[in-house]
């Protein structure tokens, strides 16, 4: 639940460093991509109630940093064809990689995570996971990004905590949430929450293009006029 509050602070950090404009739709969609996510996690019969102030802190800190990528990503690539998003991604791992190798024999050798032998069909389960949970998950959800903004990218990702619910009781084959009404609004509200900003989204970008077009239009006429001798005289 405090994981899923990367949104609020996507819309934060989009403000100071992307000079979005905050609105109150926004703002909204925010609270209710929050309250679904609350009611769809909070009201599940097989969830722990355990918490602890170090784990609390852990997810807050993680939303920090997941909100603080997704804007520095779209402030540094701000156009899909600046960068291709593949290569950008493949050097991300690389680096990761090579940067947190040394801290993953750190931790075996001092006891904290110690290495073991993993079975070949656990390694296959694994690797398809990670090649289409992870590498193709992240690379659309980058490349969301770049096409819309950090805020709707971010909301997107939220719909994930319905949806899988409701792929568990598929692969379970039996109902073992029991989907009672919390779940159904939960769901609803982020949802609602998702469509509420892409619609918004949509709206500025077309309040936007006449401004854009009226200073097309005015550098297409002084060019012309640079280009006709007519004009100087």
């Amino acid at each position: 639940v405090i994981s899923s509050s990367s949104s609020f602070f996507t819309l934060l950090l989009s403000a100071c460093i992307l000079k979005e404009h905050l609105s109150w739709i926004k703002f909204f969609s925010v609270l209710m991509s929050c309250g679904g996510v609350i009611l769809v996690t909070e009201f599940d019969d097989s969830s722990s109630a355990e918490s602890s102030l170090l784990g609390d802190s852990l997810s807050l800190m993680s939303a920090i940093l997941m909100a603080g990528f997704t804007v520095q990503l779209k402030y540094v690539v701000p156009n899909e064809e600046d960068v291709r998003m593949p290569m950008l991604l493949g050097f991300l791992g690389l680096f990761t990689l090579i940067l947190g190798s040394p801290f993953l024999i750190l931790f075996h050798y001092t006891g904290v995570e110690k290495f073991e032998g993993i079975p070949l069909n656990v390694l296959a389960y694994l690797t398809f996971n990670g090649l289409v949970g992870t590498v193709l998950s992240d690379l659309l959800w980058a490349m969301a990004i770049v096409f819309t903004s950090p805020l709707q990218a971010n909301l997107g990702v939220s719909l994930t905590i319905p949806l899988s619910f409701f792929a568990d009781e598929i692969a379970q084959r039996q109902v073992r949430h029991k989907m009672k009404w919390e779940y159904f609004c939960g769901a609803a509200l982020v949802f609602v929450s998702f469509v509420g900003v892409n619609t918004f989204g949509e709206d500025q970008k077309q309040t936007e293009s006449p401004d854009l077009d009226m200073d097309s239009n005015l550098v297409l006429q002084d060019a012309s006029r640079a280009e006709d001798p007519l004009c100087d005289q």
